[in-house]
Order: C-alpha cells, then sequence, then structure tokens
C-alpha cells in the first residue's frame, strides 16, 4: 500500500509531539496549513489526524519507522504555491516510507 503525501500530511503528527518525544507535527501541521490558506480548525484537525496515525503505527509497533519517516518528511516537505499542496516533491523519503510500510504489513 502506498501512502501518499495528502494522507500523510493528515497523519502525522505525535501524540507526544507536544512532549519532544517525536516528529514536530504541530509545526508540520502549521507550515502545511500556511501554504493551503488554512485556519486554526484546519490544523487542530491534521493534528488529531496525525495523532491516529502515531498511535497506530505505536500499536503496530512501528513507531521508530513512523519517527524516521516523519523526520524526512518534514525536513523534505515543500510547498508548491500554485497549486496550495505541501508534501513531498521527490523520492527523498521513499527508503523511510517503504520500511514504514513494510513494518505496517
Amino acid at each position: 500500500m502506498r501512502i501518499y503525501p495528502g494522507f500523510l500530511l493528515l497523519t502525522a503528527l505525535l501524540a507526544c509531539g507536544s512532549m519532544a518525544c517525536g516528529p514536530d507535527h504541530q509545526g508540520l501541521c502549521e507550515e502545511a496549513e500556511k501554504c493551503r490558506g488554512g485556519n486554526e480548525a484546519d490544523i487542530d484537525a491534521c493534528v488529531a489526524d496525525a495523532d491516529y496515525e502515531e498511535d497506530v503505527a505505536d500499536i503496530q509497533g512501528c513507531t521508530d519507522e513512523y519517527n524516521t519517516y516523519m523526520d524526512c518528511f518534514i525536513q523534505e516537505a515543500q510547498c508548491d504555491s500554485a497549486s496550495k499542496s505541501y508534501g513531498l516533491r521527490n523520492d527523498n523519503c521513499e527508503a523511510e516510507s517503504n520500511a514504514y510500510q513494510r513494518c505496517r504489513g
């Protein structure tokens, strides 16, 4: 199963992000919504979805793979202002994404 950047953006936040125990997903959602022209409710929804994704990764024993992928995603994601989309524009995180997907089975 391939994960698409838009889906990952919405599901990218760690529940422990506010405790600095994982990637800064609050910041990721803020950047994404700045690119898209979103508001606080959009950021909150993004954070909630990402918290859920992190919880699923934890339950499946894939926390390390998830964190590694999200660290790469946060570092590599870019805004395309013409299309108001935020995500990966290259394959720089492909290995991390593949490892996370393999772990999730």
